[in-house]
């Protein structure tokens, strides 16, 4: 199954494996994101477009994967409360495809570009971050009961800045974009994968997912195993 949710993909990804988990005799359920956006990078018009010369220092190719199971309440890592949402209708859209997409298919010329309103998506970013915190919360996973949390990657400052909004030290929040980009669809998995490999069995992460295209946020609890 293909999803085309970017940064939220991995939520809305895992909400379905949940789902298929539960059907009789099925072992195991891999979710794959990825993510090429510099593919719809130009860098000729960097100087002519605040927006491209965002993207093109922010965005990062990449992809990653997990292999996950029905819970079989024995020994091992576990991912459990996990949640998607949206407060995004009836907004315009933060980040989108200028052409190429089903409205406009064919692009007579030119390379294809991301419309990056990134203004607004710096005005109304950190409202999905406290969306998703609270329903953390609701699920009796709060941000200051876990070791750890993974942000999206958005950039290599999200721990200076999203540490002090949620009222966490920043030295919690695992970044890793200042090294590798925002590699969109791909991002959380990859940062999970890396913090896993510092984790200590019982060690908590909660992730946090943001989505800027409809304004689309999600999460879960991690407890390493």
């Amino acid at each position: 199954m293909e999803l085309r949710q970017a940064c939220s993909g991995f939520a809305n990804a895992l909400v379905i494996a949940q789902g298929l988990a539960a059907a009789p005799q099925v072992k195991a359920i891999g979710i794959v994101g990825s993510e090429t956006g510099s593919v719809y990078l130009d860098p000729q018009r960097a100087s002519e477009d605040i927006s491209q010369l965002v993207n093109l220092v922010m965005m990062g190719d990449g992809g990653g994967a997990i292999v996950l199971g029905p819970d079989d309440s024995g020994r091992g890592a576990r991912i459990s409360n996990n949640f998607f949402g949206q407060v995004g209708m009836g907004r315009a859209s933060g980040f989108s495809l200028a052409a190429g997409g089903s409205d406009e298919p064919f692009l007579e010329q030119g390379a294809l570009e991301f419309k990056h309103d990134f203004a607004a998506v710096r005005t109304g970013g950190p409202e999905l971050f406290f969306h998703g915190a609270a329903i953390a919360s609701s699920l009796g996973n709060g941000v200051k009961s876990v070791d750890y949390l993974i942000p999206h990657q958005a950039n290599g400052r999200m721990a200076e800045l999203l540490g002090p909004f949620l009222g966490v030290e920043p030295k919690r929040v695992f970044v890793n974009a200042e090294r590798i980009g925002n590699t969109g669809s791909a991002a959380i998995w990859l940062a999970l994968a890396e913090l896993r490999s510092i984790l200590k069995p019982g060690a908590t992460a909660l992730a946090l997912g943001a989505e800027a295209t409809k304004y689309m946020f999600g999460g879960f609890h991690y407890v390493h195993g």
